[in-house]
């Protein structure tokens, strides 16, 4: 809980600039051409007090975000969240009934588990748009 509260938006605009989150926008923009699927990509820098404080886990406000962000209200419920919470280096991905019907949990382990690869090396924008081009294919 320490690390959330000096965890802040100076470090989510240092390791994802502006730059890097128009090519996550444009990568997943393009990818979406592909599929009627809706893809996003949402980053925190850390939990709020409150969600400290009521024992808020990366899965739970990830599920928080899907459901804030709509991102189940798809024709086909083919909603995908991947959700990055920076404070605890943890990767969600959050995805609809109807996309759990045609992809395997294993390979969003394995889309997760190559983020965390980049991400260790500090491979930002290298494991963001890596996973945003997995999920769209």
């Amino acid at each position: 809980t320490f690390k959330h509260l000096f965890s802040s938006w100076f470090l989510l605009h240092r390791i994802f600039p502006a730059s890097l989150l128009k090519e996550i926008e444009q990568a997943i923009a393009e990818g979406e051409k592909k599929h009627t699927g809706e893809l996003r990509f949402a980053i925190e820098a850390r939990l709020s007090l409150a969600d400290l404080l009521s024992g808020t886990t990366s899965r739970s406000r990830a599920e928080q975000v899907f459901t804030e962000q709509r991102i189940w209200d798809t024709e086909h419920n083919n909603g995908i969240l991947i959700y990055l919470l920076l404070a605890e280096r943890c990767v969600e991905v959050v995805v609809d009934r109807g996309m759990a019907n045609y992809v395997e949990q294993a390979q969003w382990d394995t889309i997760c588990l190559r983020m965390y690869e980049c991400f260790a090396q500090g491979l930002w924008r290298q494991g963001s748009i890596e996973v945003i081009n997995q999920a769209n294919s």
